[in-house]
């Protein structure tokens, strides 16, 4: 459903558009759950998914609240197929307002856990490669950073636009947050190396991979993804997940159109950089046991494979919601 190459966020008829069974386990947890039978989407294997969405006290910041979600999977009663699964949160974050005309762009990002990424061929799929964010340092949120600035590193390293011109079109949201222009990567490509098509939005699109200690358990142990914050309004959110990946995504595809504003909250428009995404997850396309082309590390965040006997699946993420000290 991908240009007719990849797959993307479950097919046609993802889970995201499914209606969930839902009940409330008691006043502060909600558990949603949906059957998915043999060959939904093209896949083999009927299995059952679980999610459980928790509200519960933030006990780093005495103001602050923590969404928990556990996500599970398990293959039906009786079932002989394996199958692979994947399951991520893609919910769009902006501390300052849904429908702030800054958008993203005076927000702080900082992943000190993630000082590797997974490079992308042209069509945004992983080359099976880990790479440091040293080589790249456009890709480096191991400090601090603003998206504004990144964005600016990004389309002057990355993208190929002169530096000025990288820094202008930021310039032009945060002086003017009506405009509707679309940044795009110039015509002929982006910046020897980067892999990326023309006449593309630009922006974040990547998985990180979440640094984890050998002892780890890979089906528990929660890593600390990301910390994300508004100076502005002193807002923070920190991301904790028992994923391998982090997928950062700054929106670059929201054209203001689409979505369409009567589907958006408040009959908003919301633009290109309107939201930052960060799906926790395990690496994309990683399904293969071992292709040629794969590293030993980016086997390491493979996709889970349901099998008959085997393990169910757990992935669990909080978002911890305060103030910025």
């Amino acid at each position: 459903n991908d240009g007719n190459v990849n797959h993307l966020h479950g097919g046609y008829d993802g889970f995201c558009h499914r209606i969930w069974e839902a009940e409330m386990d008691d006043q502060n947890h909600v558990k949603f759950t949906l059957i998915s039978n043999d060959g939904d989407q093209g896949y083999p294997g009927g299995i059952k998914i679980t999610a459980i969405y928790s509200l519960v006290a933030n006990e780093d910041d005495d103001i602050g609240a923590k969404l928990r979600l556990q996500m599970y999977g398990c293959l039906q009663e009786g079932e002989t197929k394996a199958t692979p699964i994947a399951l991520a949160q893609h919910s769009y974050f902006n501390l300052a307002s849904h429908s702030s005309s800054e958008r993203i762009l005076k927000h702080v990002l900082h992943m000190p856990n993630c000082d590797k990424f997974t490079p992308l061929d042209n069509t945004s799929i992983p080359t099976k490669k880990v790479q440091s964010v040293k080589d790249v340092t456009a890709m480096d949120f191991c400090q601090p950073r603003t998206i504004s600035d990144a964005l600016v590193h990004y389309g002057d390293k990355m993208v190929g636009l002169t530096p000025e011109t990288a820094e202008d079109n930021v310039q032009q949201i945060m002086n003017d947050g009506s405009t509707e222009s679309i940044f795009k990567v110039p015509k002929e490509g982006g910046a020897a190396g980067s892999n990326l098509d023309g006449d593309k939005p630009y922006g974040f699109d990547h998985n990180y991979v979440i640094n984890r200690h050998d002892d780890d358990d890979a089906n528990s142990a929660l890593r600390l993804a990301a910390v994300l914050s508004h100076p502005p309004t002193r807002r923070s959110m920190s991301i904790h997940a028992s994923a391998p990946g982090v997928q950062l995504y700054t929106s670059n595809y929201l054209s203001g159109t689409n979505p369409p504003a009567d589907l958006c909250k408040g009959n908003s428009s919301y633009s290109q950089w309107q939201g930052i995404c960060l799906e926790t997850q395990t690496f994309p396309d990683s399904i293969y046991s071992a292709p040629p082309e794969a590293t030993d590390e980016f086997g390491k965040g493979r996709c889970f494979i349901l099998r008959p006997g085997g393990d169910d699946y757990l992935h669990e993420v909080h978002f911890a919601f305060g103030r910025m000290p």
